[in-house]
């Protein structure tokens, strides 16, 4: 056995003793190994996944908050109102009911039991007699709305178009234009539609956010699911506010209706910036603590117990 007292094991090499001053002596190196190739490798393809899984989640969670607002302004207890202002742009009922007052209160029943608005360009809406001969202009109106919303949000802008009659004609860039186009957005069928797609992006949604968090390392997991929610609150964001320039450069005819439709349709408008501010506060409210946490872990430090070489007491 060598007597050399730096090689551990040597006869000259006492063994370290431990109390609750410090320790005394000290324990031989441990032998190292390096295992830093395989670490770097694993860690790499860790992150890669974390990263491709997060900007996935942040992605989808875009697409399904887009359908879910989508699903909101389609509803019909939104979507109603909404036709009923644009049938009311399209026909001109008003001037027609101005027009047409005496005629209505005076008008005898058609074979269908019901009295038709002259020049209204709706077939198939009707009033009933008693509607027509109170003579209440208000109520009329109501009515003609209502049904005809009704019809298109359940069978498309297809029911404005008279049989064999001349197709309205609209141009894009006009109050009229933009109405047709809204209208034929807020239907029956595009809210079937929008509904069919929350639950699967939702459920793909979480399975993104679970492999985040599973392969995610420490507070890091949380901060990195709430950026995303926060980049996918953001796009979005901006969507509704693009959308909400494009109602407005569309603008108005100046009259009191188009008006009333276009500060209508601007509110629904909104329905995705409003999720959208929901989702990003949630993200918020992930991503600080978590990366306070982070933070404050990553510099925190451990109090070692002293080494002595020297018991006291000892002349050094």
């Amino acid at each position: 056995m060598s007597d050399d007292p730096s090689v551990p094991g040597s006869p000259d090499q006492s063994a370290p003793v431990i109390t609750d001053a410090g320790s005394y002596g000290r324990l031989p190196p441990a032998p190292t190994a390096d295992f830093s190739r395989f670490e770097s490798r694993s860690s790499g393809a860790r992150s890669s996944a974390v990263w491709l899984a997060g900007v996935g989640f942040a992605v989808i969670a875009a697409l399904w908050l887009a359908a879910l607002s989508a699903s909101q302004a389609t509803e019909p207890t939104v979507a109603l109102p909404v036709q009923e202002r644009g049938v009311a742009v399209l026909t001109s009922l008003d001037e027609l009911l101005d027009l047409h007052a005496e005629e209505i209160a005076t008008a005898q029943p058609g074979e269908s039991g019901g009295i038709e608005l002259p020049g209204f360009l709706v077939p198939g809406i009707e009033l009933t007699t008693t509607e027509a001969a109170s003579g209440d202009l208000e109520l009329i109106r109501a009515s003609l709305l209502s049904r005809t919303a009704t019809a298109i949000y359940a069978e498309g802008i297809e029911v404005l178009q008279p049989p064999n009659g001349a197709p309205i004609e609209t141009t894009t860039f006009s109050t009229a234009g933009g109405t047709r186009r809204v209208m034929e957005l807020l239907s029956q069928s595009n809210h079937n539609r929008v509904d069919g797609l929350l639950q699967p992006l939702a459920i793909l949604a979480l399975l993104l956010a679970g492999v985040v968090l599973f392969l995610g390392q420490g507070f890091s997991r949380f901060s990195g699911l709430g950026l995303a929610m926060v980049g996918a609150a953001i796009s979005v964001f901006l969507g509704a506010l693009l959308l909400k320039f494009a109602i407005a450069f569309v603008g108005s005819d100046g009259s009191a209706v188009a008006e009333e439709f276009s500060q209508l349709v601007d509110a629904v408008a909104w329905t995705p910036a409003r999720n959208a501010i929901v989702l990003g506060a949630g993200g918020v409210a992930l991503l600080v603590p978590a990366s306070l946490l982070n933070w404050f872990f990553d510099h925190s430090f451990v109090r070692d117990a002293p080494v002595i070489d020297t018991p006291p007491g000892t002349a050094g």
